[in-house]
């Protein structure tokens, strides 16, 4: 227990009635919440804190699993990128002020990589739904 798919296990049986067998109900239900955390890009699991230490090692930016905005303690200026859906969370944390770095690639390639890199993606198929969900 502890995952949100395991309360409905409950409810979808008593809205399917009839009897079930719980164990194949438990893996279907299971598989869904997979699903549904992977289109998402989010993991729905029970609220806790953890205390994690953010080394930049170069980087501008960090992935950060749903941080509650306003909660970060840091020794140096952090700043939480706000999630455009439910601005109270953010998953993204920028480790450091723009001006302070000296070797990023100047805007219109980083662009052009990116645009490369995602018609690629689509060339191969890597971003139908069917490729996402696997």
């Amino acid at each position: 227990m502890g995952h949100w798919s395991d309360d409905l296990v409950d409810e979808a049986a008593a809205e399917i009635g009839g009897s079930l067998d719980r164990t194949t109900l438990t893996e279907v239900v299971t598989r869904a919440a997979g699903e549904v955390e992977i289109l998402t890009g989010r993991s729905f699991r029970s609220l806790h804190h953890v205390r994690s230490t953010l080394e930049p090692n170069g980087m501008l930016f960090v992935d950060v699993p749903d941080v509650n905005v306003g909660t970060l303690e840091a020794a140096t200026d952090v700043w939480e990128i706000p999630d455009p859906v439910n601005s109270g969370i953010a998953s993204v944390v920028q480790l450091a002020r723009l001006n302070e770095v000296s070797n990023a690639a100047p805007t219109a390639d980083g662009l052009w990589f990116a645009g490369q890199m995602v018609a690629h993606a689509a060339q191969a198929g890597a971003l139908s739904g069917d490729h996402v969900v696997k």
